[in-house]
């Protein structure tokens, strides 16, 4: 009775196997194997913006971090919402007792854009002049010592007008919401490549010559999305987005059920008003894998009783399971080589639980696709927005300067 549906299984497997597990595999084989890149030296001067809102775990770490890099030239700008901020008194401290050149600014609230944005907005008009690069971070980001360098590198290629890192949570007590949360942040890798859909706003870098060409900051100012609205300016100017892996960064996740699905919730959400193409492939892929897998376990389970029940549909059933722990793998391992060394010791403490979350991951996007298409409003940072166009937004209820 099942040899349909046995077959449709069987061809996802394949499919699955070729388009993503395969380039998964051969792209951090690629990396792994050539451990340093060789680049043309370009080391151009730079400046590195990083908002900061509250006290986070690592944040006194993650900001020396930023502090040593190993780069010739450039000056970081913090920038806080208000200067009762719980970040700006630990910034302010730590910048004081380094020789990097480094300063504080306090952006006040923002009334017509996101929060971030309007730090951005309000830390990019206090770049020196000569900066040709603008580098943006964000505090709960720890980067290794040559970040900034990998970051720069391929910028002096004219056809690249963004280099982007990304983002690789790291479980604080290897509690089970916060593995499922660090195995939903890494299927964004898949697209990310030569030529990514999009550069994520923690770590990225584009010159300071195609930044004000392009109007990013005016952009900006009505915008929910610093990456997202950049990253469509980048592309439709023709240049590319270029990912560099070396650039992934590690940030401390220790979160409970609520908190996941409202974080990843709020970027689908925002993904689908900015990028409703990659919205799309999102609702494609995690709908198919859902209706695949599940709706496939189903009928097995309920043929179970039966005098009929053969067993072929587990076969491909367990086939997909598997390929999704070898491209986890895949990511695993490329993270494991990217990022700093310090926190390997706890990806491979996690590792057998991260790879074994692909089906529940693919859950977890299904119902963030379906609260993205029931609600205009996401709460951000304790601030709650009101998503009318890429270009227009509303600020619900302005957040607590002193939270």
């Amino acid at each position: 009775m099942n040899s349909p549906i046995t077959a449709f299984a069987t061809a996802f497997v394949i499919l699955q196997f070729v388009k993503i597990v395969v380039p998964a595999l051969l792209t951090s084989f690629r990396i792994t194997r050539n451990r340093r890149r060789h680049r043309e030296p370009f080391e151009p001067k730079a400046t590195v913006i990083v908002p900061c809102k509250g006290s986070e775990p690592g944040l006194e770490d993650n900001i020396r971090a930023f502090l040593n890099q190993e780069y010739r030239d450039y000056s970081l700008l913090f920038v806080t919402e208000s200067g009762s901020d719980a970040a700006y008194a630990i910034i302010k401290r730590i910048i004081s007792q380094h020789s990097r050149p480094a300063r504080m600014i306090v952006a006040g609230l923002a009334k017509e854009c996101g929060q971030k944005a309007h730090n951005l907005c309000a830390a990019v008009q206090s770049v020196e002049q000569d900066a040709e690069v603008l580098v943006f971070a964000d505090s709960d980001a720890h980067p290794r010592s040559s970040w900034l360098a990998e970051l720069c590198a391929p910028l002096s290629d004219p056809a690249v007008g963004a280099t982007t890192g990304f983002r690789w949570y790291i479980p604080i007590a290897s509690n089970f919401w916060s593995i499922l949360l660090s195995s939903w942040n890494a299927q964004g890798l898949v697209m990310l490549h030569e030529r990514s859909l999009f550069a994520w706003g923690g770590s990225m870098a584009v010159r300071t010559e195609d930044f004000r060409r392009l109007g990013i900051e005016r952009i900006w100012r009505t915008a929910l999305s610093d990456d997202l609205s950049l990253s469509k300016a980048i592309r439709g100017s023709g240049l590319k987005i270029t990912f560099v892996p070396q650039c992934l960064v590690a940030t401390y996740a220790d979160l409970n059920m609520r908190q996941v699905l409202e974080f990843t919730t709020r970027q689908i959400s925002i993904t689908r008003f900015y990028r409703r193409d990659m919205w799309w492939q999102v609702v494609a892929a995690h709908s198919l894998y859902t209706a695949v897998f599940w709706g496939g376990l189903a009928v097995a389970v309920s043929e179970i009783p039966s005098a009929t029940f053969d067993g072929r549909l587990i076969i491909p059933l367990a086939a997909i399971m598997t390929l999704s722990a070898c491209h986890l793998w895949s990511r695993l391992a490329l993270a494991i080589h990217c990022l700093p060394e310090d926190y390997s010791a706890n990806l491979i403490r996690t590792r057998l639980a991260f790879v074994s979350t692909g089906p529940l991951v693919t859950l977890v996007y299904l119902y963030n696709i379906v609260v993205s298409c029931m609600t205009r409003r996401i709460t951000w940072r304790g601030i709650v927005y009101e998503m009318v166009s890429p270009s227009e937004i509303k600020v619900i209820r302005p957040s607590n300067p002193a939270e």
